[in-house]
C-alpha cells in the first residue's frame, strides 16, 4: 500500500499549529487535550522536537492518551534526535529504567553507558562541555560492543 507523501508545512504553518495545540492543551477539557495530542504526534513527523516532547510527555503521564511508557521513550528518543535540550535528560531517565525498547534487555552496565551518552550530548547542546580534552566521539569498549547509534 502505497503512503501519501505529506504537505510541506513553512515554519510559520508549524508554529501556528503548535500554538494551536498548545492552546488546546491548556484547554483543560479531555476532548482537546486528546487532539492536542495528536496535533503534537503529527508536528513530530515535522522534525518538531519540542512536540516529539510534548508527545512524550502526555504519554509518560497518560494525558489525554493512555499511559505508555514504551512510546513515551520513543518520543522522547525522538525528541533528542531533533535537538530539542529538555528531552536529554528525562531520556536517559527512561533508558535506565529500560522503558526504551532497545535498552530493556541490556545488561544495568550498558544501559547506564547509554543514559550517560545521551546526558553527555545533552551537555554539550547547552554548551556545558567546552574543554579541550573532552571528545565526544572517544568511545569505550563496552559501547563499541553495542554496535553503531546513529546519530544526527
Amino acid at each position: 500500500m502505497k503512503t501519501m507523501p505529506r504537505p510541506r508545512l513553512s515554519e510559520s504553518q508549524l508554529r501556528s499549529r503548535y500554538k494551536e495545540a498548545l492552546h488546546l492543551m491548556q484547554s483543560g477539557d479531555e476532548k482537546s487535550i486528546q487532539i492536542a495530542v495528536l496535533y503534537f504526534r503529527h508536528l513530530s513527523d515535522y522534525g518538531l522536537g519540542r512536540a516529539s516532547y510534548n508527545t512524550a510527555v502526555a504519554y509518560s503521564r497518560g494525558v489525554g492518551v493512555a499511559k505508555d511508557p514504551s512510546r513515551a521513550a520513543q518520543f522522547m528518543l525522538t525528541a533528542a534526535k531533533q535537538g530539542h535540550a529538555k528531552s536529554y535528560r528525562p531520556l536517559a531517565d527512561m533508558i535506565l529504567r529500560g522503558e526504551l525498547p532497545v535498552c530493556r534487555n541490556l545488561p544495568d552496565d550498558c544501559r547506564r553507558l547509554m543514559a550517560a551518552q545521551w546526558l553527555a550530548r545533552g551537555r554539550r547542546s547547552l554548551g556545558l562541555f567546552r574543554t579541550p580534552e573532552f571528545d565526544p566521539n572517544r568511545v569505550s569498549g563496552l559501547y563499541q560492543a553495542l554496535g553503531t547509534v546513529g546519530y544526527r
